[in-house]
């Protein structure tokens, strides 16, 4: 590692460790569910998956053997079997699964914690015994590849325990065709449905039983009642891992089978028929469309967007980028982050700009032909076009089709293969081409293709259309242009969809870039068009043709068309619980419908249900950490909901009934809410919950939710506050383009640009850190009013110096925020470098990968560092599975 890198991460490092020394102190203040910080940090991966899963010990195991290794971690879980009962063995499966699942999915998601409810060994109709997994919903987040190994390794296990395979009846088989197929059409659209038959053939031949939690309230109709399925409702989990898990991923599965020698050969058949079913035409693309999002193209539709391979600063991990004058053009119904479904490689992504690559070519109203060429010219003559004939490159790298494992499709002739071509024959040529003849001549002198941008679409058109084109033309008048009458609207309509510049002067068509246009088509025209009678499949595309008459080699500059429509718009929004709060606190039907504290406190009491703390020196009952009479830390009882007795038990001594941590009483609200105010000296309009949805049913102190509705920002229901914006990815960029100046990113340690001279000017192109990120502007003033209420915090409840001090949103700049995607359990630090006007998060591909994203179309959520460790509490999260 260089000496400026290592500066930069030691950097990042000295300042998460200041926000949780700021953080512990004010949490030892015992004001809080827990007197540390709860957001711990997450040290490498097998630190990870021991904190996350266990067993205690392994992160030392996963160290020595390396996370490849997992037989053999597996065989240190399982330990010897033969002398133990069958529920120790169901306990040392469940955590040897999860302790795998953790490995694979890099300890960050909480699907091995909450993705597999259970394992259970039962009987087949023979009276040999199987394994069971039970999945629930959340093994969502695990994602397809891991939820299919996850069945995979259950099967390994299953043959290190000696069990036998799992033998379906009919009456299953049918069940799970059945529910797959409800959930798909009832529920939620699967990312791949596959066949009533390959779901037979998949629960033939897998050798362990994926069977789930209930997590609808929706039934199947027919096969119910089944003796070895305990529910008649749909199991989420089970038709996720099915679906997207083993059949979407059999092509993988059947590689890692091989390595662990389980043999799953069955999965061959599975990927002939995803192959069969992937090549017929584009079936997902046009299904699911939503009402006000527009088709850009249809699937292959000429004039599409043209598939170039490549990226740019801001492609890559799903992110695609087509020409900005593409976006206004399509009145801009595409912005960056814009989420498109496309045809190929097949799964949503969202967009971005690159002006580098073909842009459209559009028909104006008066007819006109012309390139557009960039943005300014976009917005001056989009009130005057037509038509859009060509929508313009979508750049796609290759990382995407091999991700997605799509086949590589055919791409059109571009200035890179141009390039190539002339490198391989020893050419050298010049930055730039002026104009079409310079082109012709040095293919003419070179003997390469012509270059492409004087490539017309001659694949766009057949021998036909080539054949009424040449008779018009013959008619054309060449002095410094060409023109020809405009008689023939067939011939106007095929030089549109060649892509030819050109005018409408009076009755008249006008060429100014004829010579790529004529020379293809050879310097005899009557010969041309008597070679064209002759050849008998008048559909054919001609390239092929012009290339045996041609004095300059041709490329199919086409390629493949890529049909495309909108999914999501692109959001940067501040998160809010439905309806908005500003505090944690219950105060049941007391406050309206709109949760308001101020109207509940004036009620006096309220009846809620809360947790239970008790004062050791005084005895006095109460719902706060510290008791409010003697000032002692109170502790956390359990109680029985039956007959109300108070105990440390999880179980009920007399009742025999599990304990809770809290109980329904009435709250004196008006002094709670009294003394808030007194402690901060101002009041405000603070918006609570009914109730707390919570195993504790803690609530947090109302003196915060005040002070968030002094500053305007809300909480969401981990005690956090966050902003949501769609992930953009980015390696490079200008200082001018993320509205900071040169000297302040000096300061920050961008001291050079990527060719290692001195940065000193706006324009300069910079290598973006890994762990720096770009804020929507939206986003900047959010984050700056939560500065503010942190400051408050800080001062006003915690009696600790204050620590942001931030005036505007340029006081952010070097700033520490977390980055947390849905359903993970580790959020990513990073630091705050800029901020775009794009309604995304731009961040390095590595940032995003952290969080185990990709720039499909979704968004993340960004908190300031010291609000994660601040207010973040396990124990005021939601008790129901994926509340974690």
């Amino acid at each position: 590692m260089d000496p400026e890198t290592e500066r930069y991460f030691k950097e990042i490092e000295e300042k998460i460790d200041l926000a949780y020394k700021i953080a512990n102190d004010a949490r030892s203040r015992c004001m809080d569910p827990s007197p540390k910080v709860e957001a711990l940090p997450a040290g490498d991966l097998a630190s990870r998956v021991e904190g996350l899963v266990g067993p205690e010990g392994i992160a030392s195991k996963i160290k020595e053997l390396g996370r490849e290794n997992l037989p053999r971690i597996i065989g240190d879980i399982l330990g010897d079997i033969s002398m133990i009962s069958r529920k120790e063995q169901e306990q040392r499966i469940d955590q040897a699964l999860r302790t795998s699942l953790a490995i694979i999915t890099e300890g960050v998601v909480a699907a091995p914690i909450e993705g597999i409810s259970k394992v259970s060994i039962k009987s087949n109709p023979d009276g040999s015994e199987y394994l069971s997994v039970y999945f629930a919903g959340p093994i969502r987040s695990a994602g397809g590849t891991a939820q299919g190994l996850a069945v995979l390794i259950a099967d390994y296990l299953r043959r290190r325990v000696g069990l036998q395979e799992y033998r379906p009846t009919k009456d299953e088989l049918e069940r799970y065709v059945e529910e797959i197929k409800i959930y798909n059409d009832r529920v939620s659209r699967l990312q791949y449905l596959p066949s009533d038959d390959d779901i037979r053939e998949i629960i033939n031949n897998l050798p362990v039983c994926v069977d789930g939690d209930p997590t609808e309230k929706r039934e199947v109709s027919i096969h119910r009642d089944l003796q070895r399925v305990e529910t008649n409702r749909i199991r989420g989990g089970m038709c996720l891992v099915i679906a997207e898990g083993i059949a979407q991923k059999a092509r993988k599965l059947m590689r890692y089978s091989q390595e662990l020698g389980l043999g799953w050969d069955w999965l061959s058949k599975l990927v002939r028929c995803k192959e069969k079913k992937d090549t017929r035409e584009s079936t997902g693309l046009m299904s699911e469309v939503v009402g006000g999002r527009p088709i850009f193209a249809a699937p292959s539709a000429k004039g599409g967007f043209r598939l170039r391979y490549g990226r740019d600063r801001s492609s890559g991990i799903a992110a695609k980028s087509i020409h900005p004058a593409t976006m206004i053009l399509l009145e801009s119904f595409i912005a960056t982050g814009t989420q498109v479904k496309v045809e190929h490689p097949g799964k949503g992504c969202i967009i971005t700009e690159c002006d580098s690559i073909e842009g459209p070519i559009v028909k104006l109203k008066d007819g006109s032909v012309l390139r557009v060429e960039n943005r300014e010219q976009a917005e001056f003559i989009k009130d005057e076009v037509d038509e859009i004939l060509f929508l313009g490159d979508m750049l796609i790298t290759y990382g995407d089709f091999l991700q997605t494992n799509t086949t590589l499709l055919p791409a059109g002739y571009c200035e890179e293969w141009w390039r190539l071509e002339a490198d391989n024959r020893g050419v050298k040529l010049p930055e730039k081409i002026l104009d079409a003849k310079e082109a012709i001549e040095i293919s003419r002198k070179y003997d390469i293709p012509l270059h492409p941008r004087y490539t017309y679409h001659w694949d766009d058109i057949t021998l036909a259309d080539l054949e009424i084109l040449v008779e018009w033309l013959s008619n054309a008048k060449i002095e410094d242009r060409l023109i020809v009458e405009n008689n023939n609207p067939e011939g106007k309509r095929i030089l549109e969809f060649l892509g030819v510049p050109h005018r409408v002067d009076n009755n008249l068509i006008i060429i100014e870039e004829y010579l790529p246009l004529i020379y293809p088509l050879g310097s005899d025209l009557e010969k041309l068009k008597s070679d064209i009678k002759k050849v008998k499949n008048k559909e054919e595309n001609p390239v092929k043709f012009l290339n045996t008459i041609s004095p300059i080699k041709i490329r199919a500059k086409s390629g493949t068309y890529i049909g495309a429509r909108m999914g999501r718009p692109e959001k940067a929004k501040e998160r809010k619980m439905q309806p908005p709060v500003h505090s944690l606190f219950p105060i049941g039907e007391a406050g309206g419908s709109e949760r308001n504290i101020n109207q509940a406190s004036e009620r006096g009491s309220v009846s809620v249900e809360v947790a239970r703390y008790e004062c050791p020196r005084c005895g006095n009952v109460t719902i706060f950490p510290t008791c409010p009479n003697c000032n002692e830390t109170t502790i956390l009882r359990r109680v029985c909901p039956s007959c109300n007795l108070v105990s440390d038990s999880d179980v009920c001594p007399r009742c025999r009934v599990n304990t809770r941590f809290y109980e329904r009483r009435d709250l004196d609200l008006r002094q709670i809410w009294k003394n808030a105010i007194e402690k901060l000296g101002f009041s405000g309009e603070v918006k609570g919950v009914k109730g707390m949805i919570s195993h504790y049913k803690i609530p947090e102190p109302l003196e915060k939710g005040i002070l968030r509705a002094k500053n305007d920002v809300f909480v969401f229901k981990d005690g956090t506050i966050r902003f949501d914006a769609t992930d953009a990815p980015l390696t490079h960029f200008r200082p001018r383009e993320i509205n900071v100046s040169v000297e302040k990113l000096r300061e920050l340690g961008y001291e050079k640009d990527y060719l290692g001279n001195e940065l000193v000017d706006e324009e300069q192109i910079i290598e973006l850190k890994v762990q720096d990120i770009i804020l929507p502007m939206n986003g900047a003033d959010y984050l700056l009013r939560v500065t503010k209420f942190i400051d408050e915090l800080l001062v006003r409840f915690y009696g600790l110096n204050s620590f942001y001090n931030a005036k505007s949103k340029e006081d952010l700049l070097g700033h520490l925020v977390v980055g947390l995607a849905p359903h993970t359990s580790a959020g990513i630090t990073g630091r705050i470098i800029g901020f775009t006007r794009a309604s995304v998060c731009y961040a390095h591909p590595f940032w995003h990968a952290g969080k185990r994203r990709n720039a499909d179309g979704d968004e993340d959520s960004i908190m300031l560092i010291l609000d994660t460790l601040l207010n973040f509490s396990r124990k005021y999260l939601p008790e129901e599975r994926g509340g974690k």
